[in-house]
């Protein structure tokens, strides 16, 4: 199980995998993680990748 969560308190995004938690901050035009500066759509391919064990790529997306 996969989880992604929006902290609008924190304005922060937040994604929950087995392999554990990861907070991200919107900072240089992209989410990056508090911890150690991972992109958010790199995080959750590899995520889901742990999950399905297989490689997975989620591009990232702009708004318009």
């Amino acid at each position: 199980q996969i989880i992604i969560n929006r902290h609008s308190a924190n304005q922060e995004l937040w994604i929950a995998a087995k392999s554990g938690g990861y907070h991200f901050r919107y900072e240089q035009q992209q989410w990056l993680a508090s911890r150690d500066g991972s992109e958010f759509f790199a995080v959750l391919s590899q995520v889901i990748g742990d999950l399905l064990g297989e490689k997975v790529t989620v591009p990232a997306f702009v708004s318009a």
